[in-house]
């Protein structure tokens, strides 16, 4: 998780991670400013002093997490015209897109509670959660859109937000039914191997709905 530059350090930083664990597991109702400051191996005090109360604690956690997994911002592809330039070049596109998301909510590297605390964050209406929607959500639901509309063009802003929709809820289905598809897989964790075979999956169901006709797939329809 510490992939990229990390904005946040020391007793900040140890008390984000162990908030984020804290609230993964019991919810931002049900983890104490105590449990977090124990966990963090620093006191309460401390805690007041860089965030003030919890739900500000719990808007930084968003914050971190967001930071640390948004490795490539989906508005960076918009900025460079090559990547539209064919259907090869959008299959390869949507390829690094998906790729890029499965990575960062689900890579073995990645801390076991990311997750779960984005999914324990998004199904609760909180002040923490209309904030990062307006800072980040939005901002990157829109690039995408844009991004989709690019793919295929004639496509309508509203048709666009549907398709950023159907990326993200095929991604997010991993990430929030993780415990019951492991189950089904009789698996501890996804693993590199599967990972790669479901974003590789997921890249050539989006890739033929819209209809592209990347260059490898010509070829092999001639043959």
């Amino acid at each position: 998780m510490d992939a990229k530059p990390c904005f946040w350090t020391g007793t900040k930083l140890a008390l984000i991670r162990a908030a984020g664990e804290l609230f993964a597991e019991k919810g931002i109702k049900g983890a104490s400013i105590r449990a977090i400051a124990e966990k963090g191996q620093t006191n309460v005090a401390a805690v007041n002093y860089h965030f003030g109360n919890k739900e500000k604690l719990h808007l930084e956690v968003m914050r971190y997490v967001l930071d640390q997994t948004n490795l490539t911002p989906p508005s960076s592809y918009l900025a460079e015209p090559h990547w539209f330039a064919s259907d090869t070049q959008k299959a390869r596109l949507i390829e690094r897109l998906v790729r890029d998301r499965f990575a960062a909510y689900l890579s073995p590297d990645q801390p076991a509670w990311v997750g779960r605390f984005m999914m324990q964050s998004m199904t609760n209406r909180t002040q923490s959660l209309e904030t990062v929607i307006r800072e980040n959500m939005f901002p990157d639901h829109a690039a995408v859109s844009e991004i989709f509309q690019r793919c295929k063009p004639g496509l309508s802003k509203d048709e666009g937000r549907l398709w950023a929709f159907s990326f993200i809820s095929q991604v997010s289905f991993f990430v929030f039914f993780d415990v019951p598809i492991l189950l089904i897989l009789g698996q501890k964790d996804y693993g590199a191997p599967f990972l790669g075979e479901v974003s590789a999956h997921v890249t050539k169901v989006l890739v033929r709905a819209l209809g592209l006709r990347p260059r490898a797939e010509t070829q092999e329809s001639k043959s």
